[in-house]
């Protein structure tokens, strides 16, 4: 909810009870709020469909594949180097007590903002993907997209790093010019 204070100048937990921790304050303010940060922006992507929201507004946005392609370098089961030694990156792990505090109606009120600010994300994605864009010609750029993106991948493990798959250590390798040339390529076959 820290955007949202920030964006409406308000304290944090504003819309969460303490005296009554599982319910929400002033629920019809909070509607409000959360409809002012959408007419705010243009587009509202969704982090955890990266992918997704990458290629809707690349549809947008009249934008081509290369332009908005990333690469993920540190990810769980990959090494990070610290001091020229490699160490893995391990998915860290929630605690039982934890688990069970996320389901609980507390929580929820707790994150409500965030919740519905999430869920109205969904539907606002899925809404510009079928009405806008249509979801056939979506699926077909989404599925190139990941084509492009396993491609940079492999690009990005042979040289992105200082530390091998392996997790040995070794000089980094630039990989702008596998990077360039898979872009160069992609841009050829996609605009033939």
């Amino acid at each position: 909810l820290a955007y949202i204070s920030t964006i409406q100048r308000l304290p944090q937990y504003t819309f969460w009870n303490a005296s009554h921790p599982e319910m929400i304050k002033k629920p019809y303010t909070l509607l409000e709020r959360l409809n002012n940060v959408f007419d705010s922006y243009d587009f509202v992507g969704v982090s955890d469909r990266l992918n997704e929201s990458l290629v809707a507004l690349s549809f947008l946005l009249d934008l081509s594949l290369s332009e908005i392609v990333y690469v993920s370098y540190r990810q769980s089961g990959s090494y990070l180097e610290i001091q020229q030694k490699c160490v893995k990156i391990v998915k860290p792990q929630l605690t039982n007590d934890v688990e069970d505090f996320l389901i609980t109606d507390e929580w929820k009120a707790m994150n409500a903002a965030d919740i519905l600010l999430h869920r109205a994300a969904n539907i606002a994605l899925d809404r510009t993907i079928d009405d806008v864009i249509g979801r056939d010609t979506f699926l077909k750029r989404l599925r190139e997209y990941e084509t492009l993106i396993e491609l940079m991948k492999e690009c990005a493990e042979e040289c992105s790093s200082t530390c091998s798959n392996a997790g040995v250590y070794r000089e980094a390798i630039s990989c702008r010019p596998c990077m360039n040339g898979i872009r160069s390529k992609w841009n050829i076959e996609s605009n033939s």
